[in-house]
């Protein structure tokens, strides 16, 4: 891995014009990484700069992605800590009300949605949610699998996540495992779906 500490990627916010200095990743690799099996990769050598950013000015929220590629021959001056599942549900909130430029944003901030509810709830150590987080959790995911998931073995990893388990079992009875990996994660979802568990797991190594 290769950061680039000779610049900064700058972005603006576009509510109140405050700067934001981003350290510059050039490259990563995936030593030591977690894979999980709502889609989400934890490692130690993958940095990376959160698509959905928050203003510390004027606390607005807007997506990094939108912003020009400026860099400036400066040290980075902001500590970019991850935005909590909270504060993801208000710039979610925020960005509809504003209306989503393109799908491809709002799938973005839905999966980042969906894993920040699972770290929060699971990964994190697990936590009663209430009925409103969970039903939001419910409708999120269901938005992803029918615009977003193509693959059956990951529809019923979802279906399994927000506690429809027999539309997961119903999937999976007709998914065509192949290979050693695939059978390995139909097992461990077969299993939770058995034990009406909706917690995320680490899948295998390959």
């Amino acid at each position: 891995m290769r950061i680039n500490f000779n610049s900064s990627r700058v972005i603006t916010c576009p509510f109140c014009s405050e700067k934001k200095f981003l350290t510059d990743y050039l490259s990563w690799n995936d030593i030591g990484a977690q894979y999980w099996s709502d889609n989400k990769c934890d490692g130690p050598m993958m940095p990376s700069s959160s698509n959905v950013q928050k203003c510390s000015k004027c606390g607005k929220y807007y997506l990094k992605s939108r912003q020009p590629k400026i860099y400036e021959e400066r040290f980075p001056s902001s500590s970019e800590k991850p935005l909590t599942y909270q504060q993801l549900k208000e710039a979610f909130a925020q960005f509809s009300a504003e209306g989503f430029g393109k799908e491809e944003e709002e799938t973005s901030v839905r999966f980042m949605l969906h894993h920040a509810y699972n770290d929060y709830y699971y990964r994190e150590g697990k936590r009663p949610a209430s009925e409103g987080e969970r039903q939001f959790f419910h409708d999120n995911a269901l938005w992803l699998i029918e615009h977003v998931l193509k693959e059956d073995l990951m529809k019923a990893e979802f279906y399994r996540e927000i506690g429809e388990f027999e539309t997961a079992q119903k999937i999976l009875d007709t998914v065509e495992i192949s290979g050693k990996f695939r059978e390995e994660i139909a097992a461990r979802i077969q299993s939770r779906i058995n034990d009406r568990d909706c917690a995320v797991f680490l899948l295998p190594r390959r």
